[in-house]
Parts: structure tokens; sequence; C-alpha cells
């Protein structure tokens, strides 16, 4: 009977522990949707949290009027063109990459950098922190520059950072002239 007893304690932990393990964990894109100040989720100069990725954030800052940079062979719902890309220097001093909007052509992209150089967005800024790209992906020798590379803007950069945040930002609401980039949330596995 003790047997008989056990055995059934056993064989309902088993089912118990079959049915959990087959249902979903908390869906963690809700997690992400939720808009919080970047200095929350990335602090400037230490490396980006995996649970930063993707996250929804906002941030105030000015732009650099001279730090703007066209970034080549962009994709936007599955089209290539031009990334315009800025350089904010936040409340706190750090600096961090924001991509602007994307245009399908260089001659677009250039008259919108333009524009947003004589009336830059901000000073509040909201969008989706992604995790910076390998500079290897850019056509040095050819002088073009596709890859969003916090490492490589530091360089490019006028003005020194007093600290700089390891991603960047892609903002929600493009400037006139730009098309918003498509950032959807992050797939990750449960």
């Amino acid at each position: 009977i003790l047997a008989l007893a056990i055995a059934s304690a056993f064989a309902a932990l088993g089912q118990w522990q079959l049915s959990r393990s087959l249902e979903g964990g908390d869906p963690t894109a809700g997690r992400t949707e939720i808009s919080t100040p970047l200095s929350r989720v990335a602090e400037p100069q230490q490396p980006l949290r995996s649970d930063a990725i993707g996250q929804r954030v906002t941030v105030s800052g000015t732009f650099v009027e001279a730090d703007y940079v066209l970034l080549s062979g962009r994709s936007n719902h599955d089209a290539f063109g031009y990334w315009v890309v800025g350089h904010v220097v936040t409340d706190d001093g750090a600096s961090l990459a924001v991509a602007l909007g994307w245009a399908p052509t260089e001659a677009e992209a250039a008259a919108a950098l333009e524009a947003v150089r004589a009336d830059p967005p901000g000073p509040a800024l909201a969008g989706r922190y992604l995790m910076s790209e390998s500079p290897e992906q850019s056509d040095f020798e050819n002088g073009e520059r596709s890859a969003l590379a916090v490492s490589e803007l530091i360089n490019l950069w006028t003005v020194e950072p007093d600290g700089v945040y390891a991603g960047y930002l892609v903002l929600d609401d493009a400037p006139a002239g730009l098309t918003a980039i498509d950032a959807p949330p992050p797939i990750t596995e449960v």
C-alpha cells in the first residue's frame, strides 16, 4: 500500500512537471514595449546587457551639428537605401548614436540630413535601443559606411565623448523627408 501511495504521488508530480514544461513562459515582448528612461536600462562605458536590447527608451539630449553620417545599403521594409545617423549628447553628458530615419536614395538622404541639421529633433527622443553593429561590415576602401558601429562613429565625432552608450537608438518618429526605420521588438525564445 505504501509503494502504491508513493508511486501515485510520483505519477502526479510527473504529470505536473510535464504540464509545466509544455506551458509557455511569460511573454517578453510586452516588457520591451514599455518605454523606459535610457539611464535605467544602460549606462555609458558599460557593456550592453541582454535585457536592454530592443527596449523602448526615452532620452533627452542635443544633436551635435557636425556629427551626422549617411549609411548606405540599409534595409527598411525589404527595400535598400540610406540611414541618416546623428550624434546626441545626452543631458548627463554621455554620447549616443541615433538612427533618425531611412531614405531610398542618397540624394533624398542628403537633403533630409541638411533639413535635420537646420532643425534637429528633440530634445526629448523616444525609440528602440539596439546593439551596435560590427564596423567590419563597412567597405572602408571605397569610402562607404554601411554599419551602425558605435566604435567607428566615436572616431568620426567632432565632440569628444564623456562616456559613450554601447548601443544606438532608432527613433520612433522620423524627421521630415525620412521614413521611420523598421525596428520590431526582439524575438526571444522561452
